[in-house]
């Protein structure tokens, strides 16, 4: 079986906002049970994403 999410957050501020820091805790792992086959991440903005991962085996993002 094959699953595709797609995935959305759009935010709207009176004024541009000067710096944002978003830690994005949206990346699955690939276990047994399933196998990500493909992932990725797209922003609109001039960011940087950092991958890292945490307690548990958890992968995040760090959106800067």
């Amino acid at each position: 079986m094959r699953i595709r999410i797609d995935y959305s957050t759009t935010y709207a501020y009176d004024r541009a906002a000067r710096f944002i820091l978003q830690t994005l805790r949206l990346t699955p792992r690939s276990s047994e049970a399933q196998q990500i086959r493909r992932w990725n991440i797209e922003t609109d903005v001039d960011a940087r994403l950092k991958r890292s991962e945490v307690a548990f085996g958890n992968i995040v993002h760090q959106l800067y």
